[in-house]
């Protein structure tokens, strides 16, 4: 299989050199191979806006509002990969693996500004940092978003912040920065939000 898929990738990015080429070169080269799968669900997450019984959030069906950002989930009962390409939002808390400054790992770069554990229990809504992007989860129907968006956050933030102060006290020395002080909004807005947790709009 990976002696196809390598074969058929640059073919496949010449005719859709877009997002996911790869994904589809190993589509083709299974196809090629006549390879049969089978359908997963719950192997992963990923998407919060996923339909609430049909994918592997089901962890934290017993979690509270007030402890879902760094709940203690059991190994046992968590998906196997926690694959962070979406967006996650609480109020002004934001994580986008593609606003991640390049210089993340970087011995002088900051690291991420972490939430408060009961940042699900604070805001009840969010914006995104282009400030046309928001939500309003208030409704009790929308209950498990908030859950969602809390733990995908901050088990990708505290995940990040650990891997870097781990890198940096193996390889920067004296010189590290570990102020865990970057946040994606603009400054101002962001200590509104702080001082102020009403939905803004």
């Amino acid at each position: 299989l990976v002696t196809h898929w390598v074969k058929f990738l640059p073919r496949v990015h010449s005719i859709f050199p877009e997002f996911m080429a790869e994904m589809h070169a190993y589509s083709i080269a299974a196809a090629h191979l006549q390879l049969p799968h089978q359908l997963a669900k719950g192997f992963m997450i990923s998407d919060v806006g996923a339909a609430h019984k049909e994918d592997a959030f089901s962890f934290l069906d017993n979690t509270s509002r007030a402890e879902a950002c760094g709940a203690k989930i059991p190994p046992s009962q968590l998906p196997f990969v926690h694959h962070y390409c979406q967006r996650y939002a609480i109020g002004r808390w934001f994580f986008s693996k593609y606003k991640l400054p390049e210089d993340f790992f970087d011995c002088r770069a900051q690291l991420l500004k972490e939430p408060p554990l009961n940042v699900a229990e604070i805001y009840d809504w969010y914006i995104f940092p282009n400030g046309i992007e928001m939500n309003d989860y208030s409704s009790p129907k929308k209950q498990h978003f908030l859950l969602k968006h809390a733990w995908m956050m901050c088990e990708t933030i505290f995940s990040l912040n650990e891997a870097a102060t781990e890198l940096k006290k193996a390889h920067c020395g004296a010189g590290a920065n570990y102020e865990k002080t970057f946040h994606f909004h603009e400054e101002a807005e962001f200590q509104a939000m702080l001082q102020n947790g009403t939905k803004p709009f």
